[in-house]
């Protein structure tokens, strides 16, 4: 579960593959999705693909279904034999997020008996604390995880991981390459900066292993703030 979950699909593809995004109807979409610092926070944020035979596939929880659609496409490549589903209710009578995440999973064909589901947890650190928890009660032992998330918020996963469960591998991989809109963010660009502050500051806190920020991203950071201001 992050701290700013996607509700609703915008136009924004930023891989460097892939041409400019539309114009979008947010303020911020239509300047900064395509900016020169827009990608060079997403190139930092969002970490490289780099699949490797692990004991499960772990899922942070969001409201974003790419993550159990890229868990299953993972699943069915043969790069782990557990699927690991995390994410309590997002919102008081709505279904955990993990249930949400464990139906989809099935609907592209992985067995339910191999999706470890938690149902409690209401922010990446209880993601991996009580996900793992819960793959541990199933008698799944996790020595290399494959950790999928929404893209932006993938470095912050990872860092998170680490932080509790420093012995375990893990290979973060992307749930997508493009941009959503989030409950608190008016657009991508602000969305990038959020995380970028969160990294800054869980770090500080003893929250995740802290993360260095290369002076490029700061400074694309700070341009894109006064692009946000201008706009």
């Amino acid at each position: 579960m992050y701290p700013c979950t996607p509700v609703l699909v915008e136009a924004g593809v930023v891989s460097p593959s892939i041409a400019a995004a539309p114009a979008a109807t947010t303020r911020t979409a239509v300047d900064t999705s395509s900016s020169e610092a827009f990608r060079t926070l997403w190139h930092y944020l969002v970490l490289p693909d780099r699949p490797r035979s692990s004991d499960v596939i772990f899922c942070f929880g969001s409201l974003d279904l790419r993550v159990p659609i890229r868990a299953a496409e993972l699943f069915h490549r043969g790069v782990a034999p557990r699927v690991v589903v995390t994410g309590g209710p997002p919102a008081p009578g709505e279904p955990p997020e993990g249930d949400v995440f464990a139906d989809r999973l099935v609907a592209d064909g992985v067995p339910a008996e191999r999706i470890v589901i938690e149902r409690r947890s209401r922010h990446t650190g209880e993601n991996v604390v009580l996900g793992m928890a819960a793959a541990a009660d199933g008698q799944v032992p996790v020595r290399r995880a494959a950790l999928v998330a929404w893209p932006l918020a993938l470095r912050r996963c990872r860092a998170t991981f680490a932080h509790h469960f420093p012995d375990v591998r893990t290979f973060p991989l992307s749930a997508g390459n493009s941009f959503r809109v989030f409950r608190g963010a008016t657009g991508p660009g602000d969305a990038a900066l959020d995380e970028l502050e969160r990294i800054r500051t869980y770090g500080r806190s003893g929250l995740m292993v802290p993360q260095v920020i290369p002076p490029a991203v700061e400074r694309a950071a700070a341009a894109l703030q006064k692009q946000l201001v201008r706009t």
